[in-house]
């Protein structure tokens, strides 16, 4: 008879991160600063280190900007409208989320002018049909 070995990941496979910190704290480790459970205890610390290893991913998408997204969200609102390839936008976005929808060498382009501007707002038309402007803070 062979014995199938079980692992955290089998235990909590279908369960939710709001469930499984649910049973954390229904066990009352959070405030002994232990849990009896170490499946649980390991389980949510693996998923902890998932989601540290995401954000680093997400880091990636900044390679080759040239200034720091700190410095350009405190300066800046920045505002997408328009149509791209039928995808309709009208909303206020991020510097991921502007490199998302024009990719890094454009984005870096279109800093540089609202940074060099002295204006409250900037407003640059793309030939593909979209506006951004930049609302100075």
């Amino acid at each position: 008879m062979i014995l199938e070995t079980i692992t955290p990941e089998k235990i909590f496979k279908g369960v939710s991160d709001a469930e499984l910190t649910r049973q954390y704290i229904e066990t009352g480790a959070y405030k002994a600063g232990y849990c009896y459970n170490p499946e649980l205890k390991s389980e949510i610390r693996r998923r902890r280190r998932e989601r540290i290893r995401e954000a680093r991913k997400l880091k990636a998408i900044y390679n080759g900007l040239q200034r720091s997204t700190k410095d350009i969200n405190l300066n800046f609102r920045i505002k997408v409208s328009g149509t791209r390839s039928g995808v309709k936008y009208n909303k206020l976005v991020g510097v991921s989320g502007l490199i998302d929808i024009l990719g890094i060498e454009l984005t870096n382009k279109l800093i540089n002018r609202a940074f060099t501007s002295y204006d409250d707002k900037i407003i640059c038309k793309l030939r593909t049909g979209l506006k951004v402007t930049f609302y100075s803070k």
